[in-house]
This record gives C-alpha cells, sequence and structure tokens, in this order.
C-alpha cells in the first residue's frame, strides 16, 4: 500500500514481550514453544501488527550468554537469540529495552540482545542517555514528520548499574522538554506501576498528565501484566498499561491478556482509531478481539473506584500480589507431575523463602507496632 505525504503517522503498540520461560514455567513457557518455530507465536496477530511504527516492550534479553537448561536461577526470561529476526519479520520496528529484566544477567546479554536487534533493522528505545540525556532519544522522520521516542523504567532491582534509562520523573521531564524542540511528535514508553492492578496509582495519573503537558503525545505503560486504561487527556493519549501481549502466566487469567492499540499522530490531537484485547491461548500466542474504549473502562472500573488514593491503591496492590501467589503456587500443585524435579524444588524453596520472608516482615511491623 503506497503512503501519501499527508496520511497520518500510525502508530501500533502492544504490551510486554515476554519471550523466555518464566519462573514457575522454566521449561515448559514460551522459550521452550519457540524451540522449532519461533514466528507461530504471531500467527494470530501478525496480521494487525502493521503501521509506520510498530512497537512492543521487550520484557528480557534475547541472549544465551550464560544459559543453563532447566536451569532455575539461569534458565529465567531468557528468549531465544533467533526470536530477533522473527520480531522484525513479524512486523516489529522499535522495542524498549527498557525494563528490570533487560538487565537481570548483567551487562553483556544486554549489550548483545541490542546488536541482535539492531542487526534485524529494529530500533532500540529506552536505553540510558548520554550529554545531558536521560534517555538515548530515537527520532525518525516518516513522511517529512519526526518522530521522537523515549523510553525509561522504574529502578533495577538485581544489583546491575542499568543500562537502560531509569524512570527519574524530573529527568524525564527535562527529556521531553528538550525534545519537543526537535520533533513533530513524542512518544514515551513507562515501565512503571505495580503488578496485577487494573488502574495506575495516583501519582501515575498525575506523572501522566504533566508529560503531555510538557509535550508528550503518546504515553505507552508497561509492567503491570494487566490491562489498564486509555486516558484522552489534552492533545494526547495515556494509555496506562497495555498488559502482556507474549507470556506464559497461565495461572492467572487477567495476566494473559493485553491490549493492541493503533494510533494515528495527528496534529492537533492524537487518538486511537482502534483497539484489540489481546487473550494470550495455551500454546501462548496472542488472539486479538475489537473492543471500544468504554469497553476497557468498564473492564477496569472496579480497580479503578476502589483506588481514590494513595492508601486504598496500596491496599489492593497487596491484595493483587497476595492473590497472584496463591493462583502462581495453585497452579503448580496441580500440575507438579509436569516439571523437571530440581527446578521444582527450586520453585517450591524460592516459595518457602519468599512466604518466611514476609512472615517475618509483619512480624517485625507488628513488634514495632507494639
Amino acid at each position: 500500500m503506497s503512503s501519501h505525504i499527508d496520511d497520518p503517522i500510525t502508530l501500533v503498540a502492544v504490551g510486554d514481550l515476554s519471550l523466555g520461560d518464566s519462573p514457575k514455567m522454566i521449561g515448559r513457557g514460551v522459550r521452550h514453544s519457540t524451540q522449532q518455530n519461533g514466528a507461530a507465536l504471531f500467527n494470530l496477530s501478525q496480521a494487525a501488527l502493521k503501521g509506520d511504527i510498530v512497537f512492543g516492550n521487550l520484557e528480557g534479553v534475547l541472549s544465551d550468554y550464560g544459559f543453563e537448561s532447566g536451569s532455575f536461577s539461569k534458565a529465567q526470561l531468557r528468549g531465544r537469540p533467533s526470536l530477533g529476526a522473527v520480531l522484525r519479520q513479524v512486523g516489529f520496528n522499535f522495542l524498549s529495552v527498557a525494563n528490570n529484566h533487560m538487565m537481570q544477567y548483567g551487562l553483556t546479554p544486554f549489550v548483545q540482545t541490542c546488536e541482535l536487534l539492531s542487526q534485524n533493522g529494529i530500533n532500540i528505545v529506552g536505553k540510558r542517555g548520554e550529554g545531558g540525556w536521560q534517555c538515548a532519544p530515537v527520532k525518525v522522520e516518516i513522511r517529512s514528520k519526526t518522530v521522537g521516542l523515549l523510553g525509561y523504567a522504574t529502578s533495577d532491582n538485581y544489583g546491575h548499574i542499568p543500562a537502560y534509562a531509569l524512570l527519574v520523573p524530573d529527568r524525564v521531564l527535562d527529556d521531553v522538554r528538550r525534545l519537543s524542540h526537535l520533533v513533530d511528535f513524542i512518544v514515551i514508553s513507562l515501565h512503571w506501576g505495580d503488578e496485577f492492578v487494573h488502574s495506575p496509582s495516583p501519582l501515575q495519573r498525575i506523572f501522566a498528565r504533566e508529560l503531555v503537558d510538557a509535550g508528550v503525545n503518546v504515553v505507552l505503560g508497561h509492567h503491570p501484566h494487566v490491562v489498564q486504561e486509555i486516558e484522552a487527556y489534552g492533545n494526547g493519549t495515556v494509555c496506562y498499561s497495555l498488559g502482556n501481549f507474549v507470556s506464559d502466566m497461565v495461572w492467572h487469567r487477567r495476566a494473559q491478556e493485553g491490549l493492541l492499540v493503533s494510533l494515528h499522530l495527528l496534529k492537533p490531537i492524537v487518538g486511537v482509531v482502534e483497539l484489540y484485547k489481546v487473550n494470550i491461548d495455551e500454546l501462548f500466542q496472542p488472539q486479538l478481539k475489537v473492543i471500544s474504549i468504554p469497553e476497557l473502562t468498564a473492564y477496569v472500573a472496579d480497580d479503578v473506584n476502589f483506588c481514590k488514593n494513595v492508601q486504598s491503591y496500596q491496599k489492593l496492590v497487596s491484595m493483587r500480589v497476595t492473590q497472584n501467589c496463591r493462583l502462581g503456587y495453585g497452579y503448580i500443585m496441580l500440575n507438579f507431575y509436569k516439571y523437571n524435579l530440581l527446578v521444582l524444588s527450586k520453585i517450591v524453596g524460592s516459595a518457602a523463602l519468599g512466604l518466611f520472608n514476609s512472615f517475618w516482615g509483619r512480624t517485625i511491623r507488628f513488634l514495632k507496632f507494639l
């Protein structure tokens, strides 16, 4: 299809691409399923991955550096390097590497992944910046218009110095204001918020609106693993969480969901033109169904209505994290016979340690209260 210079720039964005086996699915998850044909993951969604910019959040490295098959600590969330070519083949041309799991195994796999993506013609968003930039901006010219892309993540939790851009609000706003003088449109990816909650926090709402006021046209949210609302604010659109696009979190139905959103980058207002609900099937393939923004708003309304202030939001976060733990370990108990025995023992040991730490933390807080 030919494009005219006056045609709007189309941005297609999806949620997290978790292309390795998650901790509870070592040897049975996404990486395992891509052993023969990685492109099969996208058989049901490839037709929708068409746009000038096709964007996703790469939730983990594509590197075998230090990988050990069947190892609980060295096989988690590591996609096959062969998937670099697959991602470009199915349509992705921009990926964010600003998330905690990209540094889970240190700098070398991060660098290898970035090199792999670049070799396959995929633009990398979210690398740590230089020369006063918190994030290295990515600029692309499309039909005489320039789009700038930025990506940030909250702090790393694996003990490494992040090679991606950290989400420091004042520094992010500085980047946006600086970039706004150089481009026509700004798209920003934020790995933020809390897992399994269908509502952004009150502070996230404030910051998202500050970003739009500073010049951002589209905010793309990642990390919660569940969908959140899409908000039209000012001249921009805020997608608070796009959920998951490829994932093996099979124990949690709502973590096997996401959004695929298509937007037109137009002045004065950037808006949604198509929206799909993503349902990830038992083969970890995203299946798409058209959904309206009012339907999405209704779907997440219970959590949004619950989170009236910071205290109620934190209470819901605690409830949802506990729920996910129960669902996850319930799934393992029902399917224990499908696991490698050594991996199963590591999963159970990790769960026991987590429960002990949680109990000990509550005990200390209780004693301090006394």
